[in-house]
């Protein structure tokens, strides 16, 4: 009967860590949309397809970078007022975008099949977002201005500094 017992702890131990690690592998797995009862029918897009343009003069360099087998959708928020902008990256493509001057918080979130800006990549839609503020800056040395902006990898990067953490549907900006 002991034995029993403990081969049964042991089973449920495996199984919780597999549920763990496909939480964590694929992100909010509880992402319900609006037509959870219906079927999702996938939207097409295209690689850089902006959803939310920026105004504004754009003068900096934003690249975002990502590997083949997972698409993207990055929200980059407005730190200091109302001028966010989103946009869809292709996995395995390199997009690059103008984007203003400002400090943005960086949201994306990732899947196979798109489903639209409402239901993103459907249940399996897996959403990050970092901590760290990305500033989009100017400098101006003997009448030359030189535009600041950012590369990013979606993917991971041996001592990367782009620290991300998954996030629920309720956190994703709209």
């Amino acid at each position: 009967m002991g034995k029993r017992i403990l081969v049964l702890v042991i089973l449920l131990a495996i199984c919780s860590s597999v549920f763990c690690f496909q939480f964590f592998a694929f992100g909010d797995s509880k992402y319900i949309s609006s037509q959870s009862k219906e079927k999702l029918i996938p939207e097409e897009v295209n690689s850089g397809q902006d959803f939310k343009v920026a105004s504004g003069e754009c003068p900096c360099r934003f690249t975002v970078e990502t590997l083949e087998g997972v698409n993207f959708y990055i929200y980059m928020k407005d730190q200091n007022g109302d001028n966010d902008f989103s946009f869809y990256v292709e996995g395995g493509q390199t997009e690059v975008k103008k984007v203003p001057l400002g400090n943005y918080k960086i949201f994306y979130c990732s899947g196979e099949e798109w489903y639209g800006v409402e239901n993103k990549f459907g249940r399996r839609t897996n959403m990050q977002t970092s901590d760290i503020v990305l500033a989009f800056t100017s400098s101006q040395q003997d009448n030359q201005i030189t535009y600041w902006g950012h590369t990013i990898k979606l993917y991971p990067v041996l001592n990367g500094n782009l620290p991300t953490r998954p996030i629920g549907t309720k956190d994703f900006p709209e």
